[in-house]
């Protein structure tokens, strides 16, 4: 795959590798997609557990009854 990058991503390439994070620009390429995916994975897992603990906010401020999961899995037929 060829990719064409202009300043201001061609300094930062030749920053990581003159500092030593990398030995070339696809290293850096390479290293920076795996931060934005890890960085893209901990966003998910803010985002769902920010919705459970809004979900669980819900429920407690509303009293309602909970259903125990085996009765859900009894009623689905599991």
């Amino acid at each position: 795959m060829i990719i064409t990058l202009n300043n201001p991503y061609t300094e930062f390439i030749d920053k990581m590798i003159a500092l030593g994070y990398a030995n070339d620009a696809d290293e850096v390429v390479k290293q920076s997609l795996l931060i934005y995916q890890n960085q893209l994975e901990i966003e998910e897992f803010y985002l769902v557990d920010k919705a459970v603990s809004t979900e669980l906010n819900v429920i407690r401020t509303n009293d309602e009854e909970l259903i125990q999961m085996e009765e859900v899995f009894d009623e689905a037929g599991r």
